[in-house]
């Protein structure tokens, strides 16, 4: 009875060291399966990511064209580029009028501004004298 007390005893730690080395291999296996999962699942969600992104692009892409069409209708607000394109043909249309003018009547454009200057300076000399003969007046 004392040899069978010992082969019994060994006969359960042998069991229970089967059913353990199962339960290891089983945790593996799900370990696996787990790991696949989680590899699966992340794809998954950067495409959501991906696909969301675009979504998202092309919807600030469509509220950038319906701001601007908003500002196109209102006519209250007049976009900067349109003023200076509308200066700039008023521009080129003065030039071409002075320059037509020009042409007509014989005129040198250099000449005239020239002239200008010329009688500017003319003026601030005529005031500088006037100043010193109310200087000299003064100090008599």
């Amino acid at each position: 009875q004392a040899a069978d007390f010992p082969m019994s005893l060994l006969q359960e730690v042998l069991d229970a060291c089967a059913a353990l080395t199962r339960r290891v291999e089983h945790l593996e296996h799900n370990k696996v399966a787990q790991a696949l999962d989680i590899t699966k699942l992340k794809r998954g969600v950067k495409k959501l990511e991906r696909g969301n992104k675009v979504k998202v692009l092309k919807l600030r892409r469509l509220q950038k064209g319906r701001m601007i069409d908003d500002l196109d209708k209102n006519d209250a607000i007049d976009l900067m580029d349109d003023k200076r394109e509308e200066n700039k043909e008023e521009e080129v249309k003065d030039d071409q009028v002075k320059g037509r003018q020009a042409e007509i009547y014989h005129i040198d454009m250099d000449h005239a501004s020239k002239g200008m200057l010329v009688g500017v300076i003319e003026e601030q000399g005529d005031a500088e004298e006037q100043v010193q003969d109310d200087v000299n007046d003064a100090a008599a």
